[in-house]
């Protein structure tokens, strides 16, 4: 906390439960469930350090003493926009499901960027991509229609890769999970700054629309 405002903790669900695996299993079709810390934890640290803000990535199964942890200690939750669409209308990761203590992502990370995830998807979901944001979306226009949904979404942040904001494909991915070589090379090249005025022009219009300004 002498470095940042407010810190993400990953994986926030191990807090209220945890899945355990024996070392000597081949699979972890035998694991057992376990009882996280839960507000011991979180109680020690604010005894110790006084109010921490921390954000809760609340991504996966997250069941209802997941949630309660979440909203006792008040961190803002991460609604992720592509993991609802074409899934069910009562999706806590849908905009119009949003709360205001929430950090929205159209993309992460560890995740495809929005053109590569749009690129994957079957005709069904794209159609129900296009339903839901009440126009034609296509590959020329996935990526910025997600940045302008996660920039109205009624979410405290909201937070936007520079790929995104680029509209590139997955050959710009950042990170793929359990894959040991091949990540974190990305980086912006010429081409790249030769683009930034023009989407900065593009982003700073949509964050006037949106109210997002100090």
């Amino acid at each position: 906390m002498q470095l940042y405002d407010e810190v993400r903790i990953d994986h926030f669900r191990a807090f209220a439960g945890y899945y355990t695996i024996d070392a000597e299993a081949e699979t972890a079709m035998n694991g057992v469930w376990q009882v996280g810390p839960r507000m011991g934890f979180f109680d020690g640290i604010k005894k110790r350090m006084g109010d921490v803000a921390i954000i809760a990535e609340d991504l996966g199964v997250i069941t209802q003493d997941v949630v309660e942890l979440k909203d006792k200690i008040g961190a803002p939750c991460l609604p992720f926009l592509p993991v609802g669409l074409g899934c069910c209308p009562s999706n806590v990761q849908l905009l119009h499901n949003h709360t205001e203590n929430s950090f929205v992502y159209p993309g992460t990370h560890d995740n495809d960027t929005v053109l590569g995830w749009y690129k994957a998807l079957d005709e069904g979901t794209r159609g129900y991509v296009s339903e839901y944001f009440d126009k034609e979306v296509h590959e020329g226009n996935v990526s910025r229609t997600f940045v302008n949904g996660a920039f109205s979404s009624v979410a405290r942040t909201a937070v936007v890769q520079m790929q995104d904001l680029l509209a590139l494909d997955n050959s710009a991915r950042m990170n793929v999970p359990g894959v040991s070589e091949g990540n974190w090379g990305w980086r912006l090249e010429q081409g790249h700054y030769d683009r930034l005025e023009e989407v900065s022009a593009t982003v700073m219009r949509q964050i006037e629309l949106s109210n997002r300004l100090p």
